[in-house]
């Protein structure tokens, strides 16, 4: 899996434009990665196989934390 594939999962978690989100998107910049956002993208990710301790999902803060939870999980190209 590929950036752009992580960007587009978490644009549809989100029910965002996929091209709205770039790497350095972040929680403040979108009103629906609030709460419920994240339990989306937890969601979302979860379902790709990449798991995150609930103490860490200060990850899920940024796309990079993100990117980098992929990277971790070796599931990013």
């Amino acid at each position: 899996m590929n950036e752009q594939e992580i960007i587009r999962l978490i644009g549809e978690a989100l029910g965002v434009d996929p091209a709205q989100l770039s790497r350095e998107s972040k929680a403040g910049d979108f009103e629906q990665w609030d709460s419920m956002g994240l339990l989306a993208i937890l969601a979302q990710l979860d379902r790709q196989g990449v798991h995150f301790d609930p103490g860490n999902a200060v990850a899920l803060q940024t796309m990079q934390g993100i990117l980098e939870a992929f990277r971790q999980a070796r599931k990013l190209d």
